[in-house]
């Protein structure tokens, strides 16, 4: 809180990790994770801890990971037990079966609408209804079901049954299949297809989902999902104009960002597809300023001659000059 009689201002920075990490990006010493003695937390939640840092490690030397336990901590909240549950799960083919399963039976619930609050006249207001953080759609800060990360844990061995599930019709378990697939490094032909096969669902909730898993896996994006690409940002659907959140942003405008982002990705790979520079000059002309400027970096990093002048062109003219606001002559 601030207590003084100034005021305080914040500086936002908003960033984006454009590739997951292949070596710790920190002065590192040992592949060993060392449990922590002091920590907020009263819970043992190590399973979940060397999950993450074993993806912060990269893939080459998170197989080299030992825990080295220190004074452990004794009690446990629901919460955390939850989070256990999540991670040690293993790889017993019984258990899978039982996740799935569990999944499956979430379908039919209409999870994927959202649930809005509702003003002093019993008016629904463009805001979501978290009271009691249910797991469903939302416009803020969406959680997946339990179920699907722990197939997410699980891995390689859980592609089938996901894929089961992204085939499914209730477009709640395609959102969070699509999830568990963009958390697993592997990509199967078939898990790629099912994944680029809905991007012309009628549900954006949907289309937004699967382009964020596909931004996860650009190294094996085929022609069928750039042409998939170009429809949703060259087309409008007019279903998907509506404002979904008080800043007026649209499906379309969540879309074509989603999609922005997929493609500054695409950037990072040595054999990147020919569509790519076209794609991410059509989105310069995107309303939405954020799907732009994203296109813009992406620009700038393919490094082409004709990428590079297009990027210029579309930054310069928006340079702006902060003295004409500050200086006034009296």
């Amino acid at each position: 809180p601030n207590q003084t009689e100034q005021d305080r201002y914040m500086l936002k920075f908003v960033f984006t990790r454009t590739e997951a990490p292949s070596n710790p990006s920190w002065n590192h010493q040992n592949t060993n994770w060392i449990v922590p003695e002091n920590k907020l937390v009263s819970s043992d939640l190590t399973l979940a801890w060397v999950y993450i840092w074993q993806w912060l490690l990269g893939c080459a030397k998170a197989e080299r990971t030992h825990v080295v336990k220190a004074k452990r901590p004794s009690t446990s909240s629901s919460s955390s037990q939850r989070v256990l549950d999540i991670y040690s799960s293993g790889k017993d083919p019984e258990k899978l079966s039982e996740i799935s399963n569990r999944l499956l039976r979430k379908q039919g619930q209409n999870k994927h609408e959202r649930v809005l609050i509702r003003d002093r006249n019993s008016k629904p207001v463009v805001r979501d209804d978290t009271r009691g953080f249910p797991i469903r759609w939302n416009e803020r800060a969406i959680a997946m079901e339990d179920e699907t990360y722990q197939l997410a844990a699980i891995g390689e061995a859980a592609l089938d049954p996901l894929s089961s599930l992204l085939a499914n019709d209730d477009p709640w378990l395609q959102i969070n299949a699509a999830f568990a697939l963009g958390e697993i490094t592997e990509s199967p032909k078939n898990i790629m297809s099912g994944l680029i096969e809905l991007l012309s669902s009628k549900h954006q909730q949907v289309v937004r989902q699967v382009l964020d898993a596909l931004a996860f896996k650009t190294t094996h994006l085929t022609e069928a999902c750039y042409e998939a690409i170009k429809s949703l940002i060259r087309t409008e659907n007019s279903d998907w104009l509506v404002p979904l959140v008080q800043r007026g942003w649209t499906a379309q405008d969540q879309i074509r960002l989603n999609a922005a982002f997929l493609l500054l990705n695409a950037t990072n790979n040595p054999n990147r597809h020919p569509q790519l520079e076209e794609l991410l000059t059509d989105l310069l002309m995107d309303k939405n300023g954020y799907a732009a400027a994203v296109a813009a970096e992406g620009l700038v990093r393919l490094g082409t001659p004709t990428s590079t002048q297009t990027a210029i062109e579309y930054l310069s003219d928006r340079r702006w000059d902060e003295s004409i606001n500050s200086r006034k002559a009296f």
